[in-house]
């Protein structure tokens, strides 16, 4: 030992990363929260965790510890599993691996609901873009009971249509 001191349960690792973190489902994380009327900050005061590590996780760029995960979860008043990806739950397959996604010129991307992020490698919008124009009706899209916005293949290639770009046949 060279004396330096780690908090608890660190021994001096950094968190989220090794083989025992979890990939959260960043999209579901923001979904619940906005849903629920929790900002970013306020989050970040309930769980103790930097507010840019909660952005970083909600935006997929970063991986999470077990122990973040829960206290995400005891946050937002849900069950751990409803934030991670299906691959981190035990016996559990995703669904569908982000390669296996059709694109939406594709027959079959026709139906397909593509969340703001996936359809945004179809679009010339940011995933934010996406959201807000949704949110005011300037663009087609679907929209749970809970809130989640998502687009179909012919949402997109009707976006495409009227801002004369043709959305990209591979993301």
């Amino acid at each position: 030992m060279n004396g330096t001191t780690h908090p608890e349960g660190t021994s001096g690792r950094r968190r989220g990363r090794g083989a025992g973190a979890l990939t959260p489902n960043g999209t579901a994380i923001r979904a619940i929260r906005t849903t629920q009327g929790i900002s970013l900050r306020d989050l970040a005061e309930r769980t103790g965790i930097d507010k840019g590590n909660l952005s970083r996780l909600e935006r997929g760029q970063t991986r999470a510890s077990q122990r973040t995960i829960e206290l995400i979860a005891r946050a937002l008043d849900v069950p751990p599993h409803d934030l991670v990806r299906p691959a981190d739950i035990p016996g559990e397959e995703p669904l569908l691996d982000p390669r296996d996604i059709p694109a939406p010129t594709s027959e079959e991307g026709a139906l397909f609901h593509y969340t703001p992020e996936e359809a945004a490698h179809w679009t010339p919008y940011t995933p934010r873009q996406l959201r807000a124009m949704a949110r005011t009706l300037a663009i087609p899209h679907h929209q749970t009971a809970q809130g989640r916005i998502t687009l179909t293949g012919h949402n997109i290639r009707t976006i495409s249509h009227t801002t004369n770009i043709p959305p990209a046949t591979t993301p």
